[in-house]
């Protein structure tokens, strides 16, 4: 049941810019020209400079083992500036030693390479996207690692 504040807010305009492009008007080749065109600075995005992280090529990079995840605060700073980032700024962000157990990558990768050798002996069809063997994508990758090896998908997907 919609509530007569909730209706009223509903038909009224909003502050929030919308997450995606309306279809209704023509995306704008200036307006992305001026997003493409933007310079990076340490100042727009201060936690990119903090404790060791740095600005390259206009992409803010961030060194996550420098900061203390476990802190709720910062964690919203930095989840605000990546959106800023990905919204409104380059478009990229960097995130270095985002996986603090190595082992886990590592893993994560050697269940993919099984996948993957196993598709290639079990099928040599065409990937539709690319001529035979040309690429290695998995279809389903989440369910199959989890379906193959459990744990290594708790492990490697519960990363904060």
């Amino acid at each position: 049941m919609t509530t007569p504040i909730l209706k009223a807010a509903l038909r009224g305009p909003s502050n929030i810019p919308p997450r995606v492009f309306s279809i209704r008007c023509e995306p704008s080749l200036s307006t992305f020209k001026v997003l493409c065109s933007q310079t990076v600075t340490q100042h727009d995005y201060p936690l990119s400079s903090e404790i060791s992280s740095e600005i390259s090529s206009n992409v803010p990079i961030y060194d996550l083992s420098r900061f203390d995840t476990s802190e709720e605060d910062l964690c919203a700073r930095l989840q605000d500036e990546w959106h800023h980032i990905l919204l409104s700024g380059p478009g990229v962000v960097v995130l270095q030693n985002m996986h603090r157990v190595k082992r886990l990558i590592e893993e994560a990768a050697s269940v993919y390479r099984g996948i993957i050798d196993s598709e290639m002996q079990e099928s040599r069809k065409r990937d539709h996207f690319a001529s035979s063997l040309a690429n290695n994508r998995i279809w389903k990758s989440f369910s199959k690692h989890c379906l193959s090896q459990p744990q290594s998908f708790v492990e490697y997907y519960s990363n904060p």
